[in-house]
């Protein structure tokens, strides 16, 4: 988009550049549509058999003609920029800031850190194994350090995962039942 910029402006402004500086108005028109496009790319061709006096007019032409296109664009750029900042700010949506229910968190983080333990190498607490036999036929005829590890990944982890994940949602409160439902 600004290179179109650039070089439409250039269009516009070499011929005046060029006429401006002294070069005759039929060469002028002729360098004027033959290089134009050239010279929006900020390179100024001097054809063969131009007067060494027209030359340097036509080298300023074209460099003050690229630098004023050059500028034009930038300020359409700025401008764009601002649009769209400005278009950001009035389309932002205000979301409420992500809170920490403290209770789920905690919830969340024992079961994790019970998860860990009965999954240990060690033999762990009786207790702990006694709890995982709890959990039903999950494991039966195993060890019952082996039931202890599969009643972990199979329901204290997804426990675990759920309480964490409902306790930084959107909207959560630090009485654990009253989550909003993520946007």
């Amino acid at each position: 988009m600004l290179g179109s910029v650039v070089t439409s402006r250039v269009e516009d402004l070499y011929l005046g550049e060029l006429t401006d500086r002294g070069v005759p108005g039929q060469l002028a028109g002729r360098l004027a549509s033959a290089t134009s496009d050239a010279v929006s790319q900020g390179i100024v061709p001097v054809p063969p058999g131009i007067p060494a006096a027209v030359r340097p007019a036509i080298v300023a032409a074209g460099q003050q003609a690229f630098t004023d296109a050059l500028g034009t664009a930038l300020v359409v750029a700025a401008c764009v920029v601002t649009a769209g900042a400005v278009i950001a700010l009035l389309v932002r949506t205000e979301r409420p800031a992500p809170t920490l229910d403290r209770r789920l968190a905690t919830a969340g983080l024992t079961l994790a850190a019970l998860a860990t333990r009965l999954e240990s190498t060690g033999d762990g607490s009786p207790h702990l194994r006694a709890a995982a036999r709890l959990a039903g036929d999950l494991g039966q005829g195993l060890p019952e350090a082996e039931r202890a590890r599969i009643a972990s990944r199979a329901v204290l982890r997804p426990l675990a995962l759920g309480a964490l994940t409902q306790a930084v949602r959107p909207g959560a409160s630090d009485d654990g039942w009253e989550v909003a439902p993520m946007a």
